[in-house]
């Protein structure tokens, strides 16, 4: 009988045993999560890129050789494509974009000193002003060499009369579209060559990191970029309150693009948060942290469909008290957003360092 007894309480621990480890967070497999973000999110994106500039910069080319006002909507088209482009993989700030600040050099923004006015005129107008060749632009300012410089030519309150009529504004134009074209050219060889070798990090005392160093930069690119959306593209912007918003701080507000912008790198991240097989999403969920994915994924998608609600461009939505109301609730979505990828980063063991609200 008491031998019965025993083996039915071994049994019964083995059961809860069982049922402990069944229960049990699997362990992550961060090299699947790298090579699948990588070949599904980042590599089409910056093919994209490359693909929209090229286009850009022949459009571009093709016009100044007529400069004729009929088709002048074809470049400005071919630009917002091409900036549309780079919003869907801005969020990437580490790897090849960083070598030589192409990051910089394809956007410089915000622009808070008004460098980018100061150095095209200096361009257009200096004493080498239609010498736009390598040796131009490994010497000019940052400030230049990206869309910021080419939407002030193309997007101008006279625009189309400059590019016609000053004698280095369409030669500039073809220019920094052809160097978007051939960085954006390297960046998506680059890579698409990169080698993932990086899969394993180690610690100081020389045991297997929990999360690879590739592996925290693409949750940084996921995580980091919701606060400077807030911050920076809206928060910015929208100023104390209706009277005190500032259209002429947002990103891309003279070609009309802030919004879309913002609408872009939305679609973006919530890609590199869900799409990816194993997505963040789905690692979540195998951690135990499914109330947590299912809150960031509800998040994204009212933040979505707030900006989709809003009646654009940007420079209408801020004249209109229900517009920028509306901005104002994004905004707040953006910061639960902000704080809820950040609160499930302990679930996957991911320290991904300062965050400045940890500091309100």
């Amino acid at each position: 009988m008491h031998s019965f007894t025993r083996l039915a309480q071994l049994l019964a621990g083995s059961g809860l045993l069982l049922a402990g480890l069944s229960q049990a967070a699997a362990p992550i497999d961060w090299e699947a999560f790298n090579a699948s973000t990588i070949s599904g999110h980042i590599q089409p994106r910056y093919q994209q890129l490359a693909h929209q500039s090229q286009t850009l910069a022949e459009t571009t080319a093709h016009w100044c050789n007529a400069r004729s006002s009929d088709d002048f909507n074809q470049v400005q088209q071919a630009f917002e494509n091409s900036l549309q482009a780079w919003q869907g993989i801005q969020h990437v700030q580490f790897g090849p974009v960083q070598l030589l600040m192409r990051n910089y050099g394809i956007q410089f923004w915000p622009d808070r000193k008004g460098i980018t006015g100061r150095q095209l005129q200096a361009a257009l107008n200096g004493p080498d002003a239609g010498q736009y060749d390598d040796a131009f632009f490994h010497q000019a300012s940052i400030s230049i060499k990206g869309f910021p410089a080419l939407e002030r030519l193309l997007y101008s309150t006279d625009a189309l009369s400059q590019l016609q009529r000053h004698p280095h504004a369409c030669a500039l134009a073809t220019a920094i579209s052809t160097r978007l074209a051939q960085t954006g050219q390297e960046l998506a060889t680059e890579w698409q060559t990169l080698a993932l070798d990086d899969q394993r990090s180690e610690n100081d005392d020389g045991t297997t990191a929990s999360v690879p160093d590739l592996s925290l930069n693409l949750l940084r690119a996921l995580v980091q970029p919701v606060e400077v959306i807030r911050d920076s593209k809206l928060e910015a912007v929208l100023g104390e309150d209706q009277t005190g918003a500032r259209l002429q701080r947002a990103e891309n507000w003279r070609s009309g693009q802030s919004l879309a912008s913002i609408a872009s790198n939305l679609e973006a991240l919530q890609d590199l948060y869900a799409g990816g097989e194993p997505s963040l999403d789905r690692i979540l969920r195998t951690q135990g942290a499914t109330a947590q994915a299912d809150q960031i994924g509800a998040l994204f998608t009212q933040a979505r469909a707030q900006l989709a609600a809003v009646a654009g461009p940007l420079a209408v939505a801020l004249e209109n008290a229900d517009s920028y109301g509306q901005l104002r609730a994004l905004s707040a979505t953006l910061k639960s957003l902000d704080e809820a990828l950040y609160d499930a980063m302990p679930a996957i063991d991911a320290q991904l360092g300062f965050n400045s609200r940890d500091g309100d």
